[in-house]
């Protein structure tokens, strides 16, 4: 609920209007400086490594970093191909490493769809979505639906 007076009114004679009141918060607040303060000390400790290592271990650091810090799913679609990354169920117990199969369908025997990597809590995967021929069906129904959508 929000407040609204009318010009000249009393702080006792305000009305209640229903509605959605944003506040925006202040530029520089704790929340902003802790998110602020992690890619700090990344680069930071990147910058230390490529000084006292080489830059292909800070990179490295820098990509494990950035993989390991995905909250929420991110993909990547090309054609019956997709490319993804998304964090892992907190109920299921989580490898330090883990390598295996995207599968087409529930049971163990389903057709291989890709692969995919688990690292701690983050799991990245290349797969087809479709089979060759199931993918040419479904693009020859949409361009007859399509076509049919012309007409």
């Amino acid at each position: 609920m929000n407040y609204s007076w009318e010009d000249g009114a009393t702080i006792a004679e305000h009305r209640l209007l229903s509605g959605t009141v944003f506040y925006r918060s202040p530029f520089w607040s704790a929340s902003t400086a802790y998110r602020a303060g992690e890619p700090t000390a990344s680069l930071v400790t990147a910058l230390g490594l490529w000084w006292l290592s080489s830059l292909t271990t800070a990179l490295v650091f820098l990509a494990l970093d950035l993989l390991l810090s995905v909250r929420r799913p991110h993909f990547f679609d090309v054609g019956r191909f997709t490319a993804g990354i998304w964090p892992v169920s907190p109920t299921a117990r989580a490898p330090i490493i883990g390598l295996g199969w995207m599968l087409h369908g529930e049971d163990r025997t389903a057709p291989k769809a890709g692969l995919e990597l688990v690292i701690g809590r983050v799991s990245v995967a290349a797969y087809a979505l479709m089979r060759r021929k199931e993918w040419a069906e479904y693009k020859l129904k949409r361009a007859k639906g399509l076509a049919g959508m012309v007409d």
